[in-house]
């Protein structure tokens, strides 16, 4: 299993989903929610990754991650924390193993 140090990613469309099963039971419409969310922040929440930050994702099925990954960790501060260097090595173990076990879920990205 990856690292679970943040938690899921979804997407928008994954969250609307979510939210279509909870509204029922929370009596509350989806935009009702997108405000307590962003109400939340508004007064102090801080999420893990903030709105306004840009991100990047990799998929492990995508045949060139690993590659991108293991150059981020070949070009790493040699006095980078070993925390960090050791979450790299771990996602590039993470997804060694999902390519070798899933090798029929890997592709070229579109």
């Amino acid at each position: 299993m990856a690292d679970m140090k943040y938690g899921r990613l979804f997407t928008l469309s994954d969250i609307e989903k979510i939210i279509k099963l909870i509204v029922p039971a929370a009596g509350k419409d989806i935009e009702g929610l997108i405000d307590l969310v962003n109400s939340m922040e508004d007064n102090g929440t801080a999420f893990k990754f903030p709105a306004n930050e840009p991100t990047f994702t990799l998929r492990a099925r995508d045949q060139r991650a690993i590659g991108a990954i293991v150059y981020y960790r070949d070009h790493q501060s040699k006095s980078a924390p070993a925390n960090h260097l050791d979450g790299i090595d771990n996602s590039v173990k993470a997804f060694d193993k999902f390519r070798f076990e899933h090798r029929e879920l890997m592709k070229e990205p579109d």
